[in-house]
């Protein structure tokens, strides 16, 4: 916790702390175990440290390797701990091995290889140090290394007295006794069991999920024998969802995945003039609709767990308030054909619209509650403030991200049949960290969610910024940021938020949101550690001298409003400033429970609750209200924010 670890402050990949406990633990012992086995070999030998130093000159069939007239019990006290060492030590090994393979460090069969190789090797000097372990219990005398029955007769039996050795020619025959050969065939059997046992646990084991929210644990083995990806198994996709691009009015952008590649991917959209969506419609009707062409991205980041691609089609130049209609799939091969699905697009004037928002979602049983809630208020779109999936950047936790999408796309339909569109930003369990070093480190949250126009023949989803502006309204702006997620709070992000806010405010856009993961000011979290207080220096100015008007943080699970904020203090009545509202702390999914707050000074709070909730905010000519609904549909909290400066907030 000390180092940050625990909190995943720092860039260590929650799947590198999942990891690392274990991988720790296993190391150790195995260290453990062999200084245990060296230190007990040369108590029983007295070795000398030079004799110790020419350990490389030893042979398996040097007499002088083991003892020839070991001390009973002694000597055979010492061989028992001597074995368990070298057994507890090369478990442990395996243990790591099968630890890294679990979290896609190495490929699982390139483990299996090595735990096969190092068990069978440590297997056979085993065999070896267990005849001698018998012989030095017993007080028997060991002349040799054990290579046969007969020599196994004579440490068993001190009155066995071997025959003469004859003098055999060079290149005489040498005839195996059938007990030797029944022993070599039954040691290939065993060797060959052990490679299958091997093999088959370490490919189960392998490509392991952690999640959170609720916790959960899966390998590769398990997804295989439930056998639950449509993606694999179905033509047409298997999730399509709507994001807005830069102006709502007039752009959405369209995601579908699919198990297969599509020759020709396209989106066909036409408006409510040309189809209302009560009669039925053909393949060959819908190939008359506007056409797009969609780009592909292949998820090249689990394509050695299951085949993946996913599509993005832009649909520019739509009418503002108007309902679109549209179908994906691969032109030309009907089976891949989605059904008709519909989206409306934002007001470009003063016309009130709304919009929802909740951060920290998973996959609890508040999720389905909470979509209900808010898709019967019929929001423009839904805001996610990050930690969506609880995946932490697990390649393996693919599935997961299916569960959430299959969610949000049941459940994000208003009860006229529109699709909400969503809008994100990232959090750290989408990249598994703060301070993550580069987007790789969240492999599903940049493919999934894209919001520009993407000419992917050019451009990876990577290779977008992990910050974006929306613009709805004549008068408003939503501004998804990261806060020290993947890009730094200051830099390249902050001169990119001066540049857009500043050219907002000279053309007239007097609304500004802000949605992003990590809050300036926290509820329950230390406000002075690094992260919160970095955050405050490089966005609090920006914030406060373009007027930006609600903040929506996340993070801390729980519902928090602050005072009305100037210059990091509050804005008292008669000010000539407006200040800005910090409202949220995420917890739309969930569950907020009521925890001992660290000790802090937290003049800047107005309420705090341990509450699930959604915020949903209306923006009208006058005014723009924010109100925080329960998982139980209630509004428990509301705040009223005139846009006319002569009137006070309520």
């Amino acid at each position: 916790q000390r180092m940050g670890f625990a909190s995943g402050y720092y860039s260590v990949p929650y799947r590198g702390l999942y990891f690392l406990a274990p991988f720790s633990v296993g190391m150790f012992f195995t260290c453990l175990s062999l200084v245990m086995v060296v230190t007990l070999y040369c108590v029983h030998r007295s070795f000398t440290v030079k004799r110790l130093m020419s350990f490389s000159t030893w042979t398996a069939d040097d007499p002088s390797f083991f003892p020839k007239n070991a001390d009973a019990p002694m000597s055979g006290v010492l061989w028992i701990f001597f074995n368990f060492f070298v057994f507890f030590g090369s478990c442990c090994f395996v243990f790591v091995l099968l630890f890294i393979s679990m979290f896609d460090y190495i490929p699982f069969y390139v483990a299996g290889l090595l735990e096969c190789i190092f068990m069978v090797l440590v297997g056979q000097l085993r065999w070896n140090w267990f005849q001698h372990a018998r012989a030095a219990i017993w007080g028997t005398t060991v002349t040799s290394y054990v290579e046969n029955d007969e020599e196994l007769t004579s440490m068993t039996n001190p009155e066995y007295q071997r025959p003469e050795e004859s003098d055999d020619e060079v290149g005489s025959t040498v005839t195996v006794s059938p007990s030797s050969l029944s022993f070599i065939i039954l040691y290939t059997i065993l060797v060959i069991c052990f490679l299958v046992f091997t093999f088959s646990l370490t490919w189960f084991m392998s490509s392991a999920c952690i999640t959170l929210n609720p916790n959960s644990f899966s390998t590769l083995g398990i997804r295989r024998l439930l056998n639950d990806d449509p993606c694999e198994t179905d033509l047409w996709p298997c999730h399509v969802y709507v994001t807005f691009g830069n102006q709502m009015a007039t752009e959405i952008i369209v995601h579908f995945h699919s198990g297969i590649k599509y020759e020709q991917p396209v989106i066909w959209i036409t408006s409510s003039k040309n189809y209302s969506g009560n009669e039925t419609i053909s393949a060959h009707e819908i190939e008359t609709w506007q056409q797009h062409k969609a780009g592909v991205y292949r998820m090249s980041e689990i394509s050695h767990l299951t085949e993946r691609y996913v599509y993005y089609a832009r649909a520019a130049g739509l009418t503002p308030q108007e309902t679109y209609y549209f179908v994906v799939g691969d032109e030309g091969y009907h089976k891949t054909y989605s059904k008709v699905k519909k989206v409306r697009t934002g007001p470009d004037d003063d016309t009130e619209f709304s919009f929802a928002i909740g951060g920290d979602v998973g996959l609890t049983a508040n999720v389905q509650t909470m979509l209900k809630t808010l898709s019967m208020l019929e929001p423009l779109f839904f805001g996610i403030g990050g930690n969506i999936a609880f995946a932490s950047g697990i390649p393996g936790c693919y599935r997961r991200w299916d569960a959430v999408l299959d969610w949000l796309e049941e459940g994000l339909v208003t009860p006229t049949g529109h699709t909400i569109p969503i809008i994100t930003a990232i959090g750290n369990n989408e990249a598994g960290a703060l301070y993550a070093e580069t987007p790789y480190q969240a492999p599903f949250y940049y493919p999934y969610f894209t919001y520009e126009n993407l000419d992917l023949l050019n451009k990876l989803p990577y290779d977008l910024p992990s910050y974006h502006a929306h613009y709805v309204g004549s008068t408003s702006a939503i501004y998804s940021l990261d806060s020290n997620i993947v890009s730094l709070s200051s830099g390249k992000q902050a001169e990119w938020m001066e540049t857009k806010m500043n050219s907002d405010t000279r053309r007239g856009i007097t609304n500004k949101f802000a949605l992003y993961h990590v809050g300036l000011y926290p509820s329950v979290q230390d406000p002075n550690k690094e992260i919160h207080t970095q955050l405050r220096q490089d966005w609090i100015p920006k914030f406060d001298s373009h007027s930006v008007t609600v903040a929506f943080e996340n993070h801390d699970q729980t519902y928090k409003r602050t005072k009305l904020m100037f210059n990091n203090t509050e804005v008292t009545p008669g000010s000539p400033h407006k200040g800005t509202l910090y409202v949220g702390d995420g917890a739309f999914g969930v569950y907020s429970v009521p925890e001992e707050v660290e000790s802090a000074q937290r003049d800047y709070l107005d309420q705090v609750e341990f509450k699930s909730h959604v915020l949903f905010t209306t923006v009208t000519k006058k005014s723009v209200t924010v109100s925080a609904i329960s998982v139980e549909g209630r509004v428990f909290d509301r705040f009223v924010i005139p846009t006319d400066e002569n009137n006070a907030p309520e």
